[in-house]
């Protein structure tokens, strides 16, 4: 069973993640939607309203109304409602049947097609100089309800952060904060490194060991590597690290089949 200290633990990591990265645009929009009930629609205007999987909680609809709500009473509702769902491990529910009838997919462009204008590949602007502009690759990236993105910060705060102290410290990418002992997450609001300080630290100690052989009269090669559409093509081993004994694994197990 979970508590709902674990929930409000990962809501606040989660939102401090959001607040210092500021790739995730459309996660910051999901978080406002999330604690403001307020939403744009197709003409991008912001409407407010009773969230569709907290409608028919009394509560809510109490509050709206009288028109005295707040974010923190807004948050502690649905972190409520929240728990409830997840410690009934029932995927069939009203609530989380709406939840999985949400996840989309955003492409996001990643290359543009090139032309044989030696000139368009070496000269970057911010001019639009062509009509049209062929896409050649793109990016999946899932667009799921916030509530997922909390769930998925309960399962790294139980589970996950074991899977990350089985890595050595030369593996550099988002990496968890972990405690001296590597045997949890350290106790405040973030939950990873600072990836550009992580990749200034590989590409220093790579600079460092490649000298280090060159003064011992050594030779050093550089290898670069990138294993195309990784993330999004990955196929995890769901026993693993999804075993079917505890609901946030059974919610994730589901996640991860309708992305995929």
């Amino acid at each position: 069973m979970y508590t709902l200290e674990e929930v409000k633990i990962a809501y606040y990591k989660l939102k401090n993640y959001v607040y210092y990265d500021n790739t995730e645009l459309l996660l910051r929009e999901k978080l406002i939607e999330f604690e403001t009930d307020t939403k744009k629609d197709d003409s991008n205007l912001f409407s407010w309203g009773i969230s569709e999987p907290y409608s028919d909680l009394n509560d809510f609809k109490n509050i709206f109304a009288t028109k005295k709500n707040t974010i923190e009473q807004n948050l502690e509702i649905k972190f409520a409602k929240l728990l409830e769902e997840i410690n009934s491990n029932n995927l069939e529910s009203k609530y989380f049947k709406y939840l999985f009838s949400q996840i989309k997919v955003d492409f996001f462009p990643k290359k543009i097609k090139s032309t044989d204008n030696e000139l368009d590949k070496n000269f970057i602007s911010n001019v639009k100089c062509k009509e049209n502009y062929e896409i050649e690759k793109v990016t999946p990236f899932i667009n799921a309800p916030l509530e997922f993105h909390i769930i998925s910060i309960m399962w790294i705060i139980r589970s996950g952060y074991k899977f990350d102290a089985e890595l050595l410290d030369e593996c550099k990418g988002n990496r968890l904060l972990l405690n001296k002992e590597r045997t949890d997450l350290i106790q405040n609001s973030s939950l990873f490194k600072p990836y550009y300080s992580q990749y200034q630290s590989w590409r220093d100690d790579s600079v460092s060991v490649a000298q280090e052989l060159l003064k011992n009269k050594k030779n050093a090669l550089f290898i670069n590597l990138d294993i195309k559409n990784y993330f999004n093509s990955t196929n995890l081993d769901f026993e693993k690290y999804f075993p079917e004994d505890d609901s946030v694994n059974n919610i994730l197990r589901a996640l991860h089949k309708i992305y995929s």
